[in-house]
């Protein structure tokens, strides 16, 4: 889908708003020029409010007022508030033989609110509501259910794609967000634009009609065995699917509860800004990700400690004496002749025969030979317990030589290693213990803080700790049970394989059965297999994107080697020899958002979904070569890209953004006189929408200071 036009009404600053968005293949690239305080931010959410309603909202629209600020109530104390969005979007149209036809459908979107204002500061919303029309040469067709037609169009997981916040850029690899929430946020981006939730549904009606037809076996079954075990197979069915909903009601109160800790530090940080303590706040943060990366190190630290007992040169060390001892003692016995020793085997094949190794004859049937036949028969009585022994001693010398000879190639530096760990390990507890004793006097400084709740903030966040932990625990425990039980299933399902087969049945329910088991096992192996491919291929693209746009930056250049997205959905980055990076220590700002936007941008490639990106505010904090690279690869990647950029984002940049399809320039009334150069037509504070390119300025935009600068041209408004 692709944005046309947006017209915005009353929504804060946004009082009268109209948007023209470029919808050329060549020339996609849309921007918005504005200063700070100059209306990005709230446009960027008058849409998503468009189109998502109050769950697009910060703090999903409570407490936050949708009409103007300075509104005049003695005029009129109720406030309409609109926006309208026209977009157009690809159908595929069957024609057969695996051919389609594209069809574009282009939709006008509308959402309305009213607000009463009670006060200044006192006021009530009535919920939005949302109409959908699709635009056609005989006019405007209402849809029924515009919900379900937005929500297959872009959906809510999708937000945070195809809106991205450049003050905010880093949804997906934030610090302040919970492990479990960025995962959430990554998997649901990926989920969503790859179809996969269809692939589930469909599923879950196969193994809902498994389930059925397995009911009816139990039932209808004339051999009493079979009928037993689709009993068994039925109640089992029954209680994994009570377990899976269990676990995943634990899981998404997991991740609602880790969502509630990120919302705290962020209350806490804010509580800090309004207590003036900025200092204080920033040591808090840098200390936060510290403790992380301390924790991640250590974590990583066990697993080398693990993996280093699994060599085999540490059990060649342990036994390096034991081993000398032994092969000392067998090279004795060998060099002896007591191993390998043959004697009984030996001496039984001499008695067949009629003469001994001597010469003398061992004939029983003499009576010299018949002596001598006896004095065998007792040597091998006698030998007999000692060969035994000797035979035992033997394989032990030949394997021992076996292992002798390995451990020769294997270095004894383990010890060497296993100290080193050991040490790292101790220095890592220290550092954490160092940096925890900082967190807890940060906080006990906090809880001086005069005017805050800082203290019940903190014992919310003790809370939920504690709510997470026994989450966690109980998470741990379904997940068990879940195994137990697809093991006992996987026994009861060979179980019925063979009794169907013994008795020969021909059951159309068996069929039936084996044709519904296909069918879950092929879309289980299709969503494994879509799930695992694809994932690597956003993985490359954003490696390849990200690499692309940071290469002009050579602090970041000599650090960063990689990006990588796991099969857990984490979002990694690698520097020197696989080093593991942390984003929020190792990497700087412009990276940061560069990380995301190649996810993004990677998200989109792989999945073919032809969408917007509309971004705020994405050059902030980079470098001029780093910016234009940014900017560069943006273009060259996304199907529509429109940006909302700072004069000082497009500095050095207006080259690139001369081939873009639309320009237009927004304006805050409220800043006339101090940084407008011409008073505003309007006595509120409102953003005004002009026409004039990047290279521009007129009577609305004209900013203190622009007719002196060079890169700047006056625009005639007739």
């Amino acid at each position: 889908m692709k944005f046309k036009k947006a017209a915005i009404r009353n929504f804060r600053l946004l009082r009268n708003v109209d948007i023209t968005f470029s919808t050329d293949e060549k020339t996609h690239l849309t921007i918005i020029r504005a200063a700070n305080d100059s209306g990005k931010t709230t446009t960027l959410t008058a849409l998503q409010w468009g189109l998502y309603g109050d769950r697009a909202l910060p703090n999903k629209g409570r407490d936050f007022r949708l009409a103007p600020l300075d509104w005049d109530r003695s005029k009129n104390s109720v406030v309409d508030i609109q926006v309208i969005i026209e977009f157009e979007h690809y159908k595929q149209i069957p024609l057969g033989a695996g051919k389609y036809e594209h069809e574009t459908i282009v939709y006008r979107l509308i959402r309305s609110a009213v607000e009463t204002l009670h006060s200044d500061i006192d006021y009530s919303r009535i919920p939005s509501t949302v109409s959908l029309f699709e635009l056609t040469d005989q006019g405007d067709l209402p849809i029924t259910k515009p919900e379900v037609i937005l929500d297959d169009i872009m959906p809510a997981e999708l937000r945070e794609v195809f809106f991205t916040d450049g003050d905010r850029a880093l949804s997906f690899i934030e610090a302040e967000s919970s492990l479990s929430l960025k995962r959430k946020r990554v998997k649901g981006a990926i989920r969503s634009l790859l179809g996969l939730d269809i692939i589930e549904s469909a599923l879950d009606h196969a193994k809902a009609a498994t389930r059925v037809i397995n009911e009816k076996l139990a039932r209808h079954s004339k051999d009493s065995n079979l009928a037993t075990i689709a009993t068994e197979l039925s109640d089992k069915l029954k209680s994994l699917d009570r377990l899976n909903t269990a676990y995943t009601d634990c899981h998404d109160k997991s991740e609602t509860n880790d969502g509630q800790l990120a919302e705290i530090e962020i209350n806490i940080n804010n509580i800090l800004v309004r207590g003036n303590e900025e200092d204080l706040k920033n040591e808090r943060d840098k200390n936060i990700r510290l403790i992380q990366y301390l924790s991640q190190q250590r974590e990583d630290l066990d697993v080398k400690k693990s993996d280093l007992l699994f060599k085999q040169s540490i059990a060649y060390g342990l036994t390096n004496n034991t081993v000398d001892i032994a092969m000392q003692k067998l090279n004795s016995l060998k060099s002896k002749g007591t191993i390998p020793s043959s004697t009984i085997s030996v001496l039984q094949e001499r008695m067949k025969t009629s003469s001994c190794f001597c010469g003398e004859s061992i004939d029983e049937h003499t009576t010299e030979g018949l002596k001598r036949h006896n004095h065998l028969k007792d040597v091998i009585q006698n030998s007999q317990s000692a060969d035994e022994k000797n035979k035992v001693l033997g394989e032990l010398f030949y394997d021992m030589r076996s292992v002798d000879a390995a451990r020769a190639t294997f270095s004894d530096n383990w010890r060497e290693e296993y100290l080193r760990l050991i040490k790292s390990g101790e220095t890592l507890k220290s550092q954490t213990l160092t940096a925890e004793k900082t967190r807890r006097d940060i906080d006990l400084k906090l809880g001086k803080l005069k005017g805050t709740n800082h203290a019940e903030l903190k014992s919310l966040k003790s809370t939920l700790k504690q709510a997470g932990r026994e989450l966690d625990e109980k998470k741990g425990s379904l997940g068990h049970r879940i195994k137990l039980l697809e093991r006992d299933l996987k026994d009861l399902e060979a179980r019925r394989e063979k009794a169907g087969k013994s008795e020969k049945l021909k059951n159309s329910k068996m069929s039936e059965l084996d044709a519904a088991r296909d069918i879950v096992s092929i879309l289980e192996e299709t969503l494994q297999n879509i799930q695992h491919e694809e994932l690597d291929k956003v993985s490359e693209k954003m490696n390849q994107y990200f690499l692309e746009m940071i290469c002009s930056d050579p602090e970041q250049g000599a650090i960063i080697r990689k990006a990588h997205l796991t099969r857990d959905y984490d979002i990694l980055v690698y520097g020197p020899k696989g080093q593991k990076l942390n984003p929020d220590v190792d990497i700087n700002g412009a990276s940061r958002r560069a990380l995301t936007l190649s996810f993004i941008l990677a998200l989109t490639t792989v999945s073919g979904y032809e969408s917007p990106n509309v971004i705020d505010t994405p050059l902030g904090m980079t470098t001029d070569e780093v910016k234009r690279s940014i900017l560069l690869k943006s273009i060259a990647y996304s199907n529509q890209l429109v940006l909302f950029l700072t004069r000082s984002e497009i500095y050095l940049c207006e080259d690139i953004l001369d081939d873009a399809g639309v320009v237009q320039t927004m304006t805050n009334s409220a800043h006339f006189p101090e940084k407008l150069a011409s008073k505003p037509p309007t006595e509120y504070a409102e953003v005004l929408v002009c026409s004039c390119n990047h290279r521009q300025y007129c009577s609305i935009c004209s900013r203190i200071g622009d007719d002196k600068r060079k890169e700047l041209s006056y625009r005639n408004e007739v």
